[in-house]
């Protein structure tokens, strides 16, 4: 999705509600992105854009790196009616007005579906989503998944409906995975979404395509299959997917590495893993200066990392 300038007079910099406000505005546009309307239901879809979440980037170790964590506490928790907002602006990605569907599109990331305070609603709405004509409502729905985790999955034991449905579009996405970059969306997505359901997690299928992905030429297909390995024990640690998972991270290909270090920067929990740490160290002095500045980048952010003995021996290699 792209980002709405939205603004209110001479303001330069793009508007953004914090507080009660967000509460009165949300519970105020919710009606009309719903309107009969299709011109309503575009300038209420980006008119959301304003009640965007704030999302606060957290280091390796939980600790915060953003300036305006203070601003935020300060204002208070309100979202209740961003929620009840969010469910709306999803449901916008399958309207039958390409112009609304596609301001949903830009929209949408902005907003966490809340599966814990909101399961039932929540899972209806990604079936809703998955079951979609729309290619990119399906894609939301995965991403919805992905970012729900745990919070989605079924009680032990127990097998849920969108564990099947994720597989399905699995395999029908996995046609995809040797897509050129931009292309495989699709896949990239459903791979975020296995991770919840530990019905999958052995599962012969899903995984001769987590193995397909992690030997994908599409890095972004890659990526997203290492992520789901480092992750998902059960999944990195079966016996088809181990040795294409050690091997990735012992990659010296400096486009491979620089996929595994994007996925990383999303996702600083995958630190945890010695192996990532050693690909980052090992970056800090690969050919590519591109591939070393992303590796730097996360160093410089990381305190612990900067302790490191190998990331302090290829730090001294750089000077």
């Amino acid at each position: 999705g792209g980002t709405q300038y939205v603004r209110i007079g001479n303001d330069v910099e793009t508007v953004q509600f914090f507080g009660e406000s967000v509460e009165a505005m949300a519970r105020a546009l919710r009606p009309l992105v719903d309107s009969p309307s299709a011109e309503l239901r575009r300038l209420a879809t980006r008119a959301s854009f304003t009640l965007r979440e704030v999302r606060l980037a957290q280091s390796y170790g939980s600790v915060p790196t953003s300036d305006v964590r203070d601003a935020v506490t300060l204002a208070g928790s309100h979202e209740e009616g961003r929620q009840i907002l969010a469910q709306a602006l999803y449901g916008r990605l399958m309207d039958p007005d390409r112009q609304v569907r596609a301001g949903a599109g830009d929209v949408y990331r902005s907003f966490t579906l809340d599966a814990r305070k909101h399961r039932g609603e929540v899972e209806a709405r990604i079936s809703e989503l998955l079951a979609s004509a729309y290619p990119e409502a399906r894609v939301a729905a995965l991403e919805a998944i992905r970012a729900a985790g745990a919070a989605l999955a079924p009680p032990s034991g127990e097998k849920s409906a969108l564990a099947a449905q994720v597989k399905s579009y699995m395999l029908a996405a996995g046609a995809a995975s040797g897509a050129p970059t931009g292309e495989g969306a699709a896949l990239v997505a459903a791979l975020g979404a296995v991770r919840p359901f530990a019905e999958l997690h052995q599962d012969d299928e899903v995984l001769a395509r987590v193995e397909k992905a992690l030997a994908a030429e599409n890095l972004r297909v890659f990526g997203a299959a290492v992520e789901l390995a480092l992750k998902a024990a059960p999944v990195g640690q079966h016996a088809r997917i181990a040795p294409r998972l050690d091997q990735a991270l012992v990659t010296r290909d400096s486009k491979r590495r620089r996929a595994i270090i994007d996925t990383v920067n999303a996702d600083r929990a995958l630190l945890e893993d010695r192996r990532v740490v050693s690909l980052l160290s090992e970056a800090l002095v690969d050919p590519d200066t591109g591939v070393i500045g992303a590796a730097l980048g996360i160093v410089r952010q990381e305190l612990a990392l900067q302790k490191h003995p190998a990331v302090l021996a290829a730090l001294g290699e750089l000077r």
